[in-house]
């Protein structure tokens, strides 16, 4: 496989996670109606136990792909993404469907982690981090195009469309990667399943002084971006969330997600910069924050969700 074809492979594994995870915003009306659900919050649940599955899978797939290899893993997780698909075309009930979105973020997050390794397999100094960038290029792409290729899915046919359109390019991209995708671990760099050895890389992750660098970075980066754009919306140089969005060229719920952590931006620099939980933030407030954070969000009239 050369160069040109490697980027373009990892980019398509690596864009399934945003597309199925973004694609179904605007079909959330739809699914509320199809499955007459009358609370409002509830088809949310569409997106979120995406999450979950996608959150939870990362620390399955990882050592699963340490232990096996990649290609025998990423394949398993993206016939489980079509498979869930498949499930989620034929939901009768809005629980079967939830329990396909499960499915289905378990099944990227065989690719999101994967991919990263297959990468780090094969390249390493600046060609890495040339495929890196171009393929992270895509990914960060993705969640702003594929709401609109979600409604434009919807002006032809029902959001069940949605899940037909996923499935497809996930079968696509299963047969293009079990065709040209060679195996990038060998045999003689596998690690145990062992806990020991399982918490042992766990605990050499997040004791690495560069991973935790790179960590604070983006932390503080984040916050510096959430607390800019919740000072537009305050000044009232920005009307709303979506112009926010669009200026920026990134998703609403990436700007929520980052204005929700500027919240916390005060004591969240502090622990960036200490590498450590400060004392000022304990269990109850930890706990708290989600209801300040609704709070100040109505009082703003920004949508908390």
């Amino acid at each position: 496989m050369g160069f040109p074809e490697f980027v373009v492979v990892i980019a398509s594994i690596m864009a399934l996670n945003p597309l199925a995870m973004d694609m179904m915003l605007p079909a959330l009306p739809n699914i509320a109606s199809a499955f007459d659900i009358t609370i409002a919050n509830e088809p949310q649940a569409v997106l979120s136990t995406f999450l979950i599955g996608f959150g939870v899978g990362q620390f399955i797939m990882g050592p699963l792909s340490d232990r096996f290899g990649r290609r025998p893993v990423l394949i398993d997780g993206m016939a489980l993404y079509c498979i869930a698909s498949v499930l989620a075309i034929t939901a009768s009930s809005f629980e079967t469907l939830l329990l396909a979105r499960v499915l289905q973020g378990l099944g990227t997050s065989a690719t999101r982690v994967i991919a990263t390794s297959i990468v780090c397999d094969c390249y390493a100094g600046r060609r890495m981090a040339s495929v890196m960038s171009l393929a992270m290029m895509v990914f960060i792409a993705v969640p702003v195009i594929a709401p609109s290729l979600g409604q434009a899915v919807m002006l032809l046919t029902q959001w069940r469309g949605i899940f037909i359109v996923l499935m497809l390019y996930g079968v696509l991209a299963l047969i293009w990667s079990g065709l040209r995708m060679p195996e990038t671990l060998p045999v003689s760099e596998r690690k145990s399943l062992a806990n020991r050895d399982v918490l042992g890389a766990l605990r050499q992750t997040v004791t690495n002084r560069q991973t935790l660098g790179y960590v604070r970075a983006r932390l503080v980066n984040a916050i510096a971006r959430g607390r800019r754009w919740l000072d537009e919306i305050i000044s009232g140089s920005a009307t709303n969330i979506e112009q926010i969005a669009a200026r920026q060229k990134c998703s609403v719920r990436q700007v929520n997600m980052t204005i929700s952590l500027a919240f916390l931006a005060p004591d969240l620099v502090k622990a960036a910069v200490e590498g450590r939980l400060p004392r000022g933030i304990g269990v109850e407030r930890l706990r708290d924050a989600p209801a300040e954070w609704t709070r100040q969000f109505e009082a703003l009239g920004l949508n908390p969700q």
